[in-house]
């Protein structure tokens, strides 16, 4: 009951972020994107996209502390941003975002005791995405 109350508000936050990228209302979607980060995450936005893809579980896990439903947090963030960069051409942000993700979702998908068809939507849609 708790996780799934959890995983109902953080939907609702990253649907909200959806709807502004949607609207290609990117400035306010960051803003989406920074409260997500501050009431659901133990770091900060820029912290978390200055680590490299190859780094980035064991900083979260090692040094943030991380649970597996931050951990999926952030990987929701990152596929939010990484195809929003994609839609308006900025590869190289793209890219980072989406290789992130698309590595935290795997972990996810690993250590979760539940399946998720729209994780495995998501992971099939970025490597789609980093495959172009």
């Amino acid at each position: 009951m708790i996780q799934q109350d959890y995983l109902e508000r953080l939907t609702q936050q990253v649907a909200k972020v959806l709807a502004r990228l949607i609207g290609k209302d990117w400035e306010n979607a960051l803003l989406d994107i920074e409260q997500v980060y501050h009431n659901w995450l133990p770091f900060k936005r820029e912290e978390a996209l200055k680590q490299l893809p190859a780094y980035l579980l064991d900083w979260l896990i090692v040094e943030q502390k991380c649970s597996i439903q931050h951990i999926e947090v952030l990987a929701e963030l990152l596929y939010v941003e990484g195809v929003y960069l994609y839609e308006q051409s900025i590869g190289e942000e793209s890219r980072d975002r989406l290789i992130k993700a698309v590595r935290l979702f795997e972990y996810v998908d690993e250590q979760s005791e539940i399946f998720s068809f729209d994780r495995q939507n998501k992971i099939a849609r970025a490597k789609e995405l980093l495959d172009h």
